[in-house]
């Protein structure tokens, strides 16, 4: 079993062990959106079929936090690559669904690849729920502004 600190140890060297780009996709939050008023609201993908997956509630707050250790971490190594980042989302699985990370990871490729069926990519500017909320990098408010990465969604 891989724990989140060897997680860490391993994904440095990654970054710092070659000059070509590393596509790093990471299953959390990584963008974050504001009403207009600054009160906190859900992102486009985080609403389907009536069901709702904030990202500032519940798991979703949890692992945004990880995930942010993880990117800091990266930052300090300092990679020597190019690091493009993407956030995955595996939600609103069927009722009675286990949990499967393996299967999550092979679901999220699948959408890369371009199966039909298999999900879909979300660019930065069709987060919004609403012209008028503001969509951001979560890592800005501790002064590590990564940007608002596409979102890569899985159907399942």
């Amino acid at each position: 079993m891989l724990t989140f600190a060897d997680l860490k140890a391993r994904l440095v060297r990654i970054v710092r062990a070659d000059d070509t780009p590393l596509n790093l996709v990471i299953e959390a939050p990584l963008s974050v959106a504001f009403s207009a008023a600054g009160n906190p609201v859900g992102r486009s993908i985080e609403q389907r079929n009536g069901k709702c997956r904030d990202w500032y509630v519940g798991l979703g707050c949890s692992v945004l936090v990880s995930a942010s250790y993880l990117l800091r971490a990266i930052a300090d190594a300092p990679p020597t690559r190019e690091v493009r980042l993407f956030e995955g989302l595996v939600s609103f699985k069927p009722r009675g669904m286990t949990s499967d990370h393996g299967r999550d990871v092979l679901n999220l490729r699948r959408v890369v690849l371009g199966e039909v069926g298999a999900g879909w990519i979300f660019a930065p500017q069709e987060l919004p729920m609403d012209p008028r909320h503001s969509v951001v990098s979560a890592f800005a408010v501790g002064g590590a502004d990564y940007g608002v990465p596409p979102v890569i969604a899985a159907s399942v």
